[in-house]
């Protein structure tokens, strides 16, 4: 594997755990009434979804191991959320 892709996907599974737990921390701070932290969280976690999409979409064809990634990401981040 290329050290390039490499990092790619380190990079969309730490992104990804990010974007679960911030989404879990998001409905708690609604839920608790707290709506500006709710909302920082959401602008954080919609950035890094769309930062780790960006990245994956376009070269998922070459190189299927991204999608890998991005589904352990996403179950990682449900883990630790």
């Amino acid at each position: 594997m290329d050290f390039s892709i490499f990092s790619v996907c380190l990079l969309v599974c730490i992104a990804q755990v990010g974007v679960v737990t911030l989404g879990t921390l998001r409905i708690m701070f609604t839920m608790g009434g707290n709506s500006r932290m709710a909302c920082v969280a959401g602008i954080i976690e919609m950035s890094l979804w769309l930062l780790s999409v960006s990245a994956v979409l376009p070269q998922v064809h070459e190189a299927p191991i991204l999608g890998v990634c991005y589904v352990l990401g996403y179950a990682g981040g449900n883990v630790l959320g």
